[in-house]
Formats: structure tokens, C-alpha cells, sequence
């Protein structure tokens, strides 16, 4: 498990899914630091698609 930053100012998140191998990918950057996590497992995607949920609905409640 790896520590953000304590800023909550994210330049770039971005989702990508790769078909043909079944592997999600997701990445969070902020040109300093850069987060990325990938996986083919069913039950890691449905983690990731839940945070990138709630991310998004962080985004959109600070805005």
C-alpha cells in the first residue's frame, strides 16, 4: 500500500480497459507522483470500479 499526498489536487485520472486480456488499469497522477494499479481478476475490477465511483462523486461534490 503506498501514502498519497495529503493535497487533494490530481491532475489526471484515468481508467482503461484492455479487452483482449481482460486487464483493468488505473492511474492517478499529479506530474510528481503517479499511482497505478493493474489486474485480470473479477474481484479487484469490482474494488476499482467502486472507488473510481466514489471518486467521482467527490469530484463533483467539491466542485
Amino acid at each position: 500500500m503506498c501514502s498519497l499526498p495529503a493535497k487533494n489536487s490530481f491532475d489526471m485520472f484515468v481508467t482503461k480497459y484492455n479487452h483482449r486480456d481482460g486487464k483493468l488499469t488505473m492511474k492517478m497522477t499529479d506530474d510528481v507522483v503517479c499511482v497505478q494499479f493493474s489486474t485480470n481478476q473479477l474481484q479487484d475490477v469490482k474494488r476499482l470500479e467502486k472507488l473510481s465511483a466514489s471518486l467521482m462523486r467527490a469530484m463533483v461534490s467539491h466542485s
